[in-house]
């Protein structure tokens, strides 16, 4: 599968997002409406017309009902579609991490996998909603402000002075975020990585007393994660407090200015009024400029991590031959094989716009290894840890290839063989069984999907488990 975009995720419900995107930007126009209607009541109370007061506080109560019925649709179509576009994330990462070959997932943590696959989906979409949502809040706020710039040209000027300001320091927040972003990823996968890994490991961790070990290890782990995130907040906090400051320094500005304007009758009591009750607006435009940037680097962020699982250079899925064999008799030669467990460390090139990666680490277990297993032959592998006895099986099963030499099954090199012949001829049970969350049943029917009930007992009294 070639490396997908948010684009074709996205394509399936274009008619629902667009009709998200009408309706939100309708309830901008009615929540326009209300305000509007509200001056002119009260600007008709202001010449004691109460009659056209009140009608136009009933036109303020259709557009108040109106803007709460649009939130209501959009939030159902939120909840409908958001979860399909989600799951259709999920789903393709999670097949893309079937196709990957072993030795990428023993260079990565287990973290790594986790959050692309579940976590970084959810965000995009999240984030996505947000923007629209934000982007018409950004443009119902925006027509506030030019309403309330036409009612005086002195306003207008604080107001456009004010926003100017915030926004030059909300572009040197968001410049410094991103870069603290992705450090916050980066080690909340280690953290992910290290608590998976313990779960699982629990009991060998009990038998072996590393609670003490792995607890410092944890500790370091969490404290990098908090000295990274303390950063990233941190750059917020105080990019925030200080644009929040001028906005409402110049905010009072506007008010005395105001005041000024009232007493020399060049503004009435009415249009005073929305002034004040409307200048929280500025503050509301910028703060979602702002998270409209936040929102736009969660999502380059998260997508450039689910879909580097697409990625050949870091991600390398197993690769297969086309020849099919249907019965393997079971001769089985390495001739001058050789294999290295190497450890990279992968960084993501700006300027190259792709992965680099670093050797961290390699370790030569086979070396121009050679030998030939008879068909119907019982051969057992013994040496010390390390010495690559389950590498051997590992490259049989082509759970990890060769640096260099060849292995034969039956005369024909391995790699030439297509990935039935492989799997339904060879099995691995390795020295860490793993059962899945589910019952024993759904467990065996993973192995053989048509097995009837008498096969599931036969197993089950083989492996001594009528008991349990």
């Amino acid at each position: 599968m070639k490396k997908p975009s948010l684009k074709h995720y996205f394509s399936k419900y274009s008619f629902q997002i667009i009709l998200y995107i009408l309706i939100t930007l309708l309830s901008g126009v009615a929540s326009i409406l209300c305000t509007i209607f509200l001056a002119d009541a009260i600007e008709y109370i202001t010449l004691s017309d109460f009659d056209s007061s009140l009608t136009y506080f009933l036109y303020a109560l259709g557009a108040y009902i109106s803007r709460r019925i649009c939130w209501f649709t959009c939030g159902v179509i939120y909840d409908h579609y958001s979860v399909r576009i989600m799951s259709d994330l999920n789903s393709d990462l999670s097949k893309q991490a079937f196709k990957l070959n072993s030795r990428t997932f023993t260079s990565h943590d287990t973290g790594t996998f986790v959050q692309r696959i579940v976590s970084d989906p959810e965000r995009v979409v999240d984030s996505l909603a947000s923007i629209v949502d934000m982007v018409a809040s950004v443009i119902t706020s925006a027509a506030m402000i030019i309403y309330i710039a036409t009612l005086n040209i002195y306003v207008s000027l604080i107001t456009l002075a004010t926003i100017i300001i915030a926004l030059v320091i909300e572009v040197w927040r968001v410049k410094r975020r991103r870069k603290l972003k992705s450090a916050v990823r980066k080690a909340n996968d280690k953290i992910h990585s290290l608590t998976t890994e313990i779960v699982r490991s629990e009991r060998d961790i009990k038998a072996l007393g590393l609670e003490t070990k792995l607890s410092e290890v944890s500790d370091s782990i969490y404290g990098d994660y908090r000295k990274a995130l303390l950063k990233h907040n941190s750059n917020d906090t105080y990019f925030w407090n200080i644009r929040n400051i001028i906005i409402e320094i110049l905010n009072m500005v506007t008010l005395i200015v105001g005041i000024g304007l009232m007493e020399k009758s060049l503004i009435t009591l009415a249009t005073f009024m929305i002034v004040y009750s409307n200048r929280s607006g500025i503050y509301d435009t910028v703060w979602n400029i702002g998270n409209i940037a936040n929102r736009v680097i969660d999502i380059k962020v998260s997508t450039g991590r689910m879909f580097s699982l697409f990625d050949e250079y870091e991600f390398v899925t197993e690769r297969f031959g086309k020849k099919h064999i249907d019965q393997i008799t079971g001769e089985i030669e390495f001739k001058d094989v050789s294999f290295t467990y190497s450890e990279y460390e992968f960084e993501f090139d700006k300027k190259k716009k792709k992965s680099t990666k670093k050797l961290i680490s390699e370790n030569k277990v086979l070396e121009d290894l050679s030998f030939i297993i008879p068909r119907n032959t019982t051969v057992a592998f013994v040496g010390k840890s390390g010495s690559g006895k389950s590498t051997i099986l590992n490259l049989i099963a082509k759970m990890n290839e060769v640096n260099s030499g060849e292995i034969l099954i039956d005369g024909v090199n391995i790699n030439s063989l297509d990935k039935e012949t492989l799997r339904q001829n060879f099995s691995l049970v390795n020295q860490f069984p793993y059962i899945f969350d589910m019952t024993i049943k759904e467990n065996l029917l993973l192995a053989k999907p048509d097995a009837t009930d008498e096969e599931i007992n036969e197993a089950i009294k083989l492996s001594a488990l009528e008991s349990f």
